[in-house]
């Protein structure tokens, strides 16, 4: 993000002191995507500054840690509606400002060598129950909506000069956004039972689960724990070491325990 545009933003801001210089671009780009035409940013509303204000909704951009922002979701969706933005890096390219002449180079310096390459980590919409499972509270809470995000980046990074284990650390200078590459949206308990297959029979177990899903038993144990307190699952003992589990009577939906 230019620095004009950056001034910009700051300049409609509504409350001072926030830090927007501070913002990492990855962060101000996904508040211009969510922003309407009538939006207001920065809002103080009830002693929380919010992101984004559209007509309809409160809007929140987290690029890391949900549960920080937990209990002000929770309060804002008091006042309305709340919509929780949150990035999963499912593509990553890392440019690296080269050669040890660029410790504490300025990045937006003209003439530094720059090497690109793509990052070989490989993300998922299912990565999303990392953060989830410290702060299942989000899940299909009352006027709580979660749009999570597949999106390419570009890592701006450099060598720091501090040695660990032997080599040189990098230190991350900026995030840019490249592509929202696929977008899903949890509006609703059912947007968020829809991820379930609903053709598995008998109770639900991390191993029936991570077999149908296609991912590994962690994640799906993981997805089961924020489901269960979430309220939209419920434990129904043991088979063997694995925790069953089943639909809660509300849902109505498959199998049910009361």
């Amino acid at each position: 993000m230019s620095a004009s545009t950056r001034a910009t933003a700051a300049s409609l801001a509504e409350a001072p002191g926030i830090g927007l210089y501070g913002e990492t671009d990855l962060h101000a780009e996904l508040k211009a995507l969510y922003a309407s035409p009538l939006a207001r940013y920065e809002v103080n509303i009830a002693g929380k500054i919010v992101d984004v204000v559209n007509p309809d909704e409160f809007v929140e951009i987290q690029t890391r840690n949900l549960a920080a922002i937990t209990a002000k979701v929770l309060s804002l969706a008091c006042r309305g509606a709340v919509r929780v933005v949150y990035p999963i890096h499912a593509e990553r390219f890392i440019e690296r400002l080269a050669g040890s002449e660029s410790f504490g180079a300025d990045p937006a310096s003209a003439g530094l060598a720059m090497a690109r390459r793509r990052s070989p980590l490989k993300r998922n919409f299912y990565h999303i129950f990392e953060e989830l499972v410290h702060a299942p509270r989000l899940v299909a809470s009352p006027n709580v909506s979660l749009d999570v995000l597949l999106v390419r980046v570009t890592e701006l990074r450099r060598r720091s000069g501090v040695l660990y284990r032997g080599r040189y650390r990098d230190e991350v200078l900026e995030r840019r956004l490249d592509a929202v590459l696929e977008r899903r949206r949890f509006d609703s308990q059912a947007d968020w039972l829809n991820l379930l297959p609903a053709n598995l029979d008998g109770p639900l177990t991390s191993g029936a689960l991570g077999t149908a899903l296609g991912i590994a038993p962690e994640r799906a144990r993981q997805i089961l724990y924020v489901y269960c307190r979430a309220g939209l699952l419920a434990e129904q003992g043991r088979a063997g070491r694995q925790k069953q589990y089943a639909y809660a009577a509300h849902t109505g939906r498959g199998e049910t325990t009361t």
